[in-house]
């Protein structure tokens, strides 16, 4: 027989019973199945096969009693912790006593001990919402949490319990309310001229108060009033807590801005809202100090607006002209001096944003505030509709800003304070070249910063970064760039009368640096292109010319692969590599050395000074 096998016990049983009446036979069942079956297994058998009117037999008497004994044994503490769940104490205590003989004391004592203390929370917790009126989770979390002290619980007081709190601050987490509700009244006996608690326990308590997330809400403002009455405090918490500070800047004092900043200093675009705020009146001191302050801690956008602020409190008259061709520089050259010595991009905080997909445009940045509309506003002429121009693509969402009345535009911080300060609109700020070429300036920070110092790639300079030429740009919007020439921000520099033209190559997509790209081609329009030192290629109109990027000489080319794309000069052994489309324009049966195919290039130019022109158009490289 199978060892797995086990007969149908119920099966058998009731045919003993019920069939034949034979008792004997049904026990001899009961008693092999007591041995096979689980304890569970018995009782359930039991239940299921001896009807009401066998019950009362003799015989099968000790088979009832060995059940019920099991089942008290089993479920017995079951059925007591469901009452004294309910703090039914007494009926816990009864049952227990009934079936005591069956049930184990210890694990009766230990059940009835936690019950007891759930009760003395529970009822701990309603006190406490009583007195303090707080909710039923933060005064079940205290009651969890002062329960044990019976002196405490037995006479519990505000002021004994803030006592308890106050000297357990470093040991245990209390309720986030419950440091609030404390921090509360520190700040009234603050504004009372009342001294509080010693810095070392005010310290503990803010550190809790900090620690909390979501720290959103008017009731932070009593953080400030601690902070702000202890300078020395807000000054530790600037370095260990600055991020928490940050996210309270919203409910910083800004009328004391000029004495605190000191010691911390809220977040940029927190000052920025600060400063443009109606009731902001400040004396000359207090100007100083802050333009000292937002200049240390490289706050370019504050000093900027802080400049025009303190030109309209001394009544001087700013015209347009005044802020875009001193000041806008000004602001260029400060902030790429501030953000070389921080190593970061340049975020846009208060001037006009790309409303548009700027990585279609082939703005080489990762994030939207990186990028400053830097387009042209233009009309047409056959039906006079406004139209935005942006290297050399149309900008079709602020084209449909432009043209529709019923939309705001790109509205921004600077044209809000320069038409409420001075009276000037966002229009004849947004058509200004020079306004254009400072936001491409921007944007070139954020791509090619490190190319932007005078001094780049071991060529000679001061290290100092560069700011757009005074030089005549391009037309912007019609360019690759808004802003394509550069010069040293620094006067005492050398250099300084030097231009510099960065601008991409139309066939391989290199950035153009006129300190390396130096030869040129010429054409009959005047409009040359400087020769890619990569691919050899300069324009359009002649696409790979034949010149060397390196000489400036057309001595013919060698051709160093397989494939006719790489190449080395035969006069002076530089390589390039020319642009897939162009592959084999260089092979010695190739036609670049025939004057007419080349056109009005001339092919011994060699042009040392900066080309003029620069009207490549990003459709024209293979990215």
């Amino acid at each position: 027989m199978n060892a797995t096998y086990k007969p149908d016990f119920k099966s058998n049983i009731i045919g003993c019973l019920e069939k034949y009446g034979d008792i004997n036979e049904a026990l001899k069942w009961f008693n092999r199945a007591e041995q096979e079956l689980s304890d569970r297994e018995f009782f359930n058998l039991v239940d299921a096969t001896i009807e009401s009117k066998y019950r009362s037999e003799q015989r099968f008497s000790h088979i009832f009693s060995l059940r019920d004994q099991n089942r008290i044994s089993t479920h017995g503490f079951e059925d007591i912790e469901t009452l004294l769940e309910s703090y039914r104490f007494d009926e816990a205590e009864e049952l227990y006593l009934k079936n005591k003989v069956y049930l184990n004391e210890a694990e009766y004592k230990r059940l009835k001990k936690g019950y007891s203390a759930k009760q003395r929370i529970e009822n701990l917790k309603k006190n406490i919402v009583a007195k303090f009126q707080m909710n039923d989770q933060d005064a079940l979390s205290l009651a969890s949490v002062v329960v044990q002290n019976r002196a405490l619980c037995n006479n519990l007081t505000w002021e004994r319990l803030k006592a308890f709190i106050i000297s357990n601050i470093n040991k245990i987490t209390f309720p986030r309310r419950i440091y609030l509700s404390i921090l509360g009244e520190i700040s009234d006996e603050i504004k009372r001229g009342v001294a509080g608690f010693d810095e070392n326990t005010l310290f503990s308590l803010l550190k809790r108060v900090l620690d909390f997330p979501n720290k959103s809400g008017t009731e932070y403002k009593n953080v400030w009033i601690v902070l702000c009455a202890h300078s020395s405090m807000l000054k530790k918490f600037s370095i260990s807590h600055k991020n928490h500070l940050d996210s309270l800047a919203d409910k910083y004092p800004f009328e004391n801005l000029a004495r605190l900043a000191h010691f911390y200093l809220p977040p940029e675009i927190s000052c920025l809202n600060y400063l443009q705020n109606d009731r902001v009146l400040l004396d000359d001191e207090s100007f100083d100090q802050l333009q000292s302050l937002f200049k240390r801690n490289r706050y370019f956008n504050c000093e900027t607006v802080l400049a025009l602020l303190k030109a309209k409190g001394e009544r001087r008259k700013m015209r347009l002209k005044d802020i875009l061709n001193d000041l806008l520089k000004k602001i260029v050259t400060r902030a790429f001096n501030y953000n070389l010595a921080l190593k970061a991009p340049i975020v846009n905080l208060i001037f006009p944003r790309c409303v548009s997909d700027y990585q279609n445009k082939n703005f080489k940045v990762s994030d939207s505030a990186l990028v400053f509309c830097e387009g042209r506003r233009l009309t047409r002429k056959e039906n006079e509709e406004k139209y935005m121009l942006c290297r050399n693509q149309q900008c079709n969402e602020m084209t449909e800003l432009l043209n529709d009345k019923d939309k705001p535009g790109n509205d921004c911080y600077f044209y809000r304070l320069l038409k409420k300060e001075f009276g000037i609109s966002s229009d004849d700020i947004s058509l200004n070249k020079d306004f254009i070429h400072a936001m491409g300036a921007f944007n070139r920070w954020n791509e090619i910063a490190e190319r932007l110092i005078c001094g780049y790639g071991a060529t000679s300079g001061c290290g100092s970064p560069l700011t757009f030429s005074k030089s005549p740009q391009v037309k912007p919007g019609r360019a690759a760039y808004a802003t394509t020439y550069w010069r040293c921000s620094n006067p005492s520099c050398q250099n300084i009368e030097k231009a510099i033209k960065l601008s991409h190559c139309g066939g391989c997509g290199k950035i153009i640096d006129s300190r390396f790209d130096k030869i040129s081609c010429k054409r009959l329009d005047g409009k040359g292109f400087f020769i890619c030192t990569d691919c050899g290629y300069c324009c359009d109109k002649h696409k790979v010319s034949g010149i060397c990027p390196e000489c400036g000489q057309n001595k013919g080319w060698v051709n160093l692969d397989q494939y006719s794309k790489r190449y080395g000069c035969l006069a002076c052994g530089h390589e390039i590599a020319v642009p897939g489309l162009n592959k084999g324009c260089l092979d010695s049966d190739g036609n670049h050395n025939d004057p007419k195919t080349i056109g009005d290039c001339d092919l011994t130019e060699r042009k040392e000074e900066v080309s003029s022109h620069d009207e490549v158009s990003f459709d024209d490289i293979p990215f």
